[in-house]
């Protein structure tokens, strides 16, 4: 199927994991022996499993959400935020704490955005001057807020 979509090379390929072996290695061979080429692949990605509480999403146990229920329940950037926290080749758990201190973030994101972008404004109107320095109080409050 992906040489009749890509032709008898393709750059990169990608699956789980679980198909690393045998289906991706069956796939190269019965690919390169149809198209008589040394590589039919550049690169192959094998990706982490998804988990939904700790058990991989399956259709057979019934706990996979689809992407469209996923974000009924969260924004996209909450579910970016959670697979940024995670390796692209690891095992992600989606889990509902998880999603919570994703909302967690990306409110002190907004937050933090919304505040740099009065900055901004208050510098192009001419309010603040020069560079703020550590005594500013919008600096003192940012560092105490965001900063260990």
């Amino acid at each position: 199927m992906a040489s009749e979509a890509f032709g008898s090379n393709m750059d990169i390929h990608s699956g789980g994991i679980d198909l690393a072996f045998p289906h991706h290695d069956n796939e190269l061979a019965q690919s390169e022996a149809y198209h008589d080429c040394q590589q039919w692949v550049n690169y192959f990605l094998h990706t982490g499993h998804l988990s939904i509480e700790g058990q991989k999403m399956s259709k057979s146990l019934k706990n996979f959400i689809t992407i469209r229920e996923a974000l009924g329940r969260y924004s996209p950037r909450q579910l970016r935020l959670a697979f940024l926290t995670t390796a692209w080749d690891g095992p992600m758990d989606f889990k509902d704490d998880v999603m919570e201190e994703m909302k967690s973030h990306e409110e002190k994101l907004c937050v933090w955005f919304s505040k740099a972008e009065l900055i901004h404004e208050k510098v192009e109107a001419g309010d603040i001057k020069g560079t703020p320095s550590d005594e500013d109080p919008v600096v003192k409050t940012l560092q105490e807020k965001y900063l260990p």
